[in-house]
């Protein structure tokens, strides 16, 4: 499937900046199989430099893609006969402010845990006991991200990222 951007204005209109609470966005499809993930940072940092975005969140961003890209192709056998079963889809998005989000939509995943964090030993919150069990990734994820999250929907789950 092809890559889908907002709306350009039609020509021969001036260009306008983009509407407030508008981010640039660029989505396409990644195989889910093992050229998923290369595909993913590929398209994030393509999006990113397009956008003229600096090289450190560039770096991070293409970073989270590819973790979150991982995960998604790790269960993308899980359903067989999934409409979209050999595909995942990969989004960015970059917000007037500079905020940079990742998206991923993938198969269903029961073991994606909550982003909120699990109590620690000491009592406080600990945002990385509730992965232990789960890849290494989503570590990753949730130690160079500003936020993430997670969302059950009914064709399978979306995880995004932000920077």
């Amino acid at each position: 499937m092809a890559d889908h951007e907002c709306p350009e204005p039609r020509p021969g209109r001036q260009r306008s900046a983009r509407p407030p609470g508008r981010p640039r966005l660029l989505a396409r499809y990644v195989q889910a199989g093992p050229e998923g993930p290369r595909e993913a940072r590929a398209h994030v940092r393509a999006a990113l430099a397009r956008w003229h975005v600096d090289p450190s969140t560039t770096d991070t961003a293409t970073l989270l893609a590819s973790e979150i890209v991982t995960h998604a192709v790790r269960h993308a056998g899980a359903e067989p006969g999934r409409p979209d079963a050999d595909r995942v889809r990969c989004q960015v998005e970059h917000w007037q402010r500079g905020a940079v989000r990742v998206t991923v939509q993938g198969p269903p995943c029961r073991c994606m845990p909550s982003p909120r964090p699990a109590p620690s030993a000491e009592g406080g919150r600990d945002p990385v006991a509730s992965l232990r069990e789960y890849a290494r990734g989503l570590e990753i994820v949730v130690a160079l991200s500003d936020a993430w999250g997670t969302r059950q929907t009914g064709s399978g789950q979306t995880v995004w990222a932000q920077v």
